[in-house]
């Protein structure tokens, strides 16, 4: 805003207030998105889904004409070879090239061991 040569001065509570409404905006489209993503037993919200959002939503009709460029299928991949129906494993097989491995629970700090030398 402040690097925009037509707007003045620019109140220092303006960016928050931009901030905000900006966060309240993408609470909603995810919201609504992830709704779409339910209704269709999907576990992955996409941008097939963000796009039935915004187009069944007469709040976001401003988005409409961007929404136009976004192709209905985007969500769905072709089967690979020896895919059995698109499990988050097999998925997870697909990004790394090797079979999945399930994430360990209980993280969190390291326990100092018994030298205190630092």
């Amino acid at each position: 805003m402040q690097a925009d040569e037509e707007i003045g001065k620019v109140a220092q509570a303006t960016p928050t207030a931009v901030a905000k409404a900006l966060e309240c905006f993408m609470i909603a489209l995810v919201s609504k998105g992830s709704l779409a993503a339910k209704e269709q037993n999907s576990k992955r919200v996409t941008a097939t889904h963000l796009k039935k959002a915004l187009l069944a939503d007469p709040q976001f009709d401003f988005l409409k004409e961007i929404c136009e460029n976004v192709a209905d299928d985007a969500g769905k991949r072709p089967k690979a070879k020896g895919d059995k129906g698109g499990s988050e494993e097999s998925d997870i097989e697909e990004e790394t090239g090797g079979p999945a491995k399930k994430a360990k629970k209980g993280g969190g700090k390291k326990r100092k061991t018994g030298d205190d030398s630092d």
